[in-house]
């Protein structure tokens, strides 16, 4: 037996003890050398014989006590190899903590790695985002500038085309209003010269003479009357002459607008116009693609951040898995280690009950020896007995 290897302890009841005889043999042999004695003993022989039955004492004494330490040494070594079967079992426990453990934190990395590898792909989203923004606020610029360069070009054109038409819609009441203007204002001259000439005369007739006569109240009314009707004719060649001056102004400044550029020039702009048109629809069409675009980068983004918000729970349950299986482990390691020192516990007193043993063991092969000396010291000295009494 070898003390101190950590295999399990053979029962000291299965090792092959070099015994030669129990307590009840030993006790059979001195019953029959007393019957074998011979009738006439003398002292030696009493002597021997006593001698022989105090060492079968002794023997049997040394071989109950080496009985007694066997089983307890037996029942350490049973103890031992259960807490032996223990330890192992607490250590494939812990083995199997520890491997759960570094299941989960694997797991924990694996889902750090996809956490940070979601941020990375949702930041170059918001990148791309960025950039589609970029380039439709760029292209809403460009928009705005043709809107504008289309307002100002569009305004020229359309107002010289309005002129236009306000020109020949004015034509034929334009030369009648330039012949008739120097006629309607010949009348007003004629008109203001007659009511002139009744205002002297009505003077004339109001102012008393020489010879003291009154003055001629019919005539004046005459006058009076006269002049009325001159200054109704007079309102009313008035407003014909605004009416045809108005004509006038309106087809002047239709022409002086129509005038200020030429057909070569609007027709330019024509085509301008129609350039920045389609120049216009192809950059709605841009912005409709970029869009479009961001759309995409929109629901790929959002996508993302429901794969990220769905990692963090998994990572959050699995750092909850994880301080329990660090908790298992820990309890297993500190189970190993209270089954260890439990074990090195029984294995002291394990060795210092089989030392015990081993004395015993040897007590008994002492005993044994001085029993079977004094047997064979009895048989000599009976042999000697007899052939003194033939």
């Amino acid at each position: 037996m070898q003390v101190g290897n950590l295999g399990l302890y053979p029962k000291v009841t299965n090792l092959d003890l070099d015994r030669i005889k129990s307590p009840t043999e030993s006790q059979n042999q001195v019953r029959n050398i007393f019957n074998n004695l011979p009738a006439n003993t003398n002292s030696d022989l009493t002597s021997a014989f006593q001698n022989v039955s105090l060492t079968n004492v002794q023997y049997a004494s040394e071989l109950s006590a080496f009985d007694i330490q066997r089983a307890a040494v037996d029942n350490l070594t049973g103890s031992y190899n259960n807490k032996l079967a223990d330890l192992s079992s607490s250590e494939m426990d812990h083995a199997t903590a520890s491997f759960n453990t570094q299941q989960v934190a694997q797991s924990v990395q694996s889902i750090n790695s996809a956490i940070t590898n979601t941020k990375a792909i949702i930041g170059n989203y918001l990148n791309q985002i960025s950039g589609s923004h970029s380039n439709i606020n760029a292209i809403n610029s460009s928009i705005r500038d043709i809107d504008k360069d289309l307002l100002v070009s569009e305004s020229v054109v359309n107002n010289h085309k309005h002129h236009s038409k306000r020109m020949k819609s004015l034509e034929t009441d334009y030369s009648s209003a330039f012949l008739a203007k120097n006629s309607l204002m010949n009348n007003l001259n004629s008109i203001s010269t007659s009511m002139s000439n009744i205002d002297t005369q009505i003077a004339a007739l109001n102012t008393p003479n020489a010879t003291g006569l009154i003055p001629n109240e019919s005539a004046i009314n005459q006058l009076i009357q006269q002049r009325q009707e001159l200054e109704e004719k007079y309102a009313q060649i008035t407003k014909e002459l605004d009416k045809n001056d108005e004509i006038i102004n309106q087809y002047d400044d239709s022409k002086t607008i129509v005038n200020s550029n030429d057909d070569k020039t609007i027709a330019n702009l024509e085509t301008k116009i129609a350039d920045l048109h389609n120049k216009r629809q192809e950059l709605i069409a841009q912005k409709r693609s970029e869009q479009s675009t961001l759309r995409d980068y929109r629901d790929k983004k959002n996508a993302a951040n429901g794969e990220l918000g769905a990692a963090h729970g998994l990572l959050n349950s699995l750092i909850i898995r994880q301080e329990i299986a660090e908790n298992n482990e820990a309890r297993a390691l500190t189970k190993v280690h209270n089954r260890q020192e439990e074990l090195k516990l029984i294995h002291g007193s394990l060795d210092n009950s089989f030392s015990v043993y081993q004395s015993k063991q040897t007590n008994v092969e002492k005993a044994e020896h001085k029993f079977n000396d004094s047997t064979e010291f009895l048989n000599l000295v009976t042999q000697k007995h007899k052939l003194d009494n033939k």
